[in-house]
């Protein structure tokens, strides 16, 4: 079966007439003809709802690619229940809104992580080793605050630390960071945590590391 053109390979000659809809037209290649011809009208609104603050601090042409890609996976993965354009309308505003708002903590996260190194002299270095073993682990975690928690800490910040990164109580940290080193530990048991070489192998990563007792233990957990 041929392999349907991603949004970023559609142009004009991609585009099917509406009667193809009814004659078996895949619902992913509707969606993304849908996209392509109403492009400059939803960025139009997408601008529009990310006006101030947000729209300065975001990239309008990042977060419509983004948005395009997002909405195609959903389509390819047959989880778009939109039936007319009005609710394609609906539901790309509401991607692009969730995407924006990642980004805009992303980067304020950042900015309150340069901040309190400059403040409290937290001189974190970031092992690339640790930052590819890391990311395996965060696949596997969805919560926001829980995904931040584990970025600091692979950047070798204690739970004091970052609480004052993300301006939130330290014990409140402490206790997302215990939770979410149990679900780590619980979720993986006695198999290697994903980056982990076989034992007997030289490691290709720093961050998973053996336990006192033989259990597959993060470097950071």
């Amino acid at each position: 079966m041929r392999r349907l053109p991603t949004i970023g390979q559609m142009d004009a000659r991609c585009v099917m007439s509406n009667g193809d809809v009814a004659s078996g037209l895949s619902e992913r290649l509707w969606i993304a003809r849908f996209l392509v011809e109403n492009h400059d009208r939803l960025r139009a609104r997408l601008q529009r709802r990310l006006r101030g603050k947000l729209h300065v601090a975001v990239d309008i042409d990042d977060i419509m690619s983004s948005t395009l890609r997002r909405v195609d996976d959903l389509a390819r993965q047959g989880r778009v229940r939109a039936v007319s354009e009005a609710q394609l309308c609906s539901l790309f505003a509401t991607v692009a809104h969730n995407v924006a708002m990642a980004r805009l903590r992303t980067i304020r996260m950042e900015n309150r992580f340069r901040e309190a190194e400059r403040a409290n002299g937290l001189g974190v270095s970031i092992d690339s080793d640790s930052l590819a073993g890391i990311t395996c682990v965060m696949a596997h975690v969805t919560d926001d605050v829980d995904r931040e928690i584990l970025d600091l800490k692979r950047r070798g910040l204690q739970v004091r630390q970052i609480a004052l990164v993300l301006r939130r109580r330290e014990a409140g940290v402490f206790k997302r960071w215990e939770r979410l080193r149990n679900t780590i530990r619980c979720r993986w048991g006695n198999e290697p945590i994903p980056g982990q070489s076989p034992r007997g192998t030289k490691p290709t990563s720093n961050l998973p590391t053996k336990g006192a007792q033989g259990e597959p233990k993060a470097k950071f957990l």
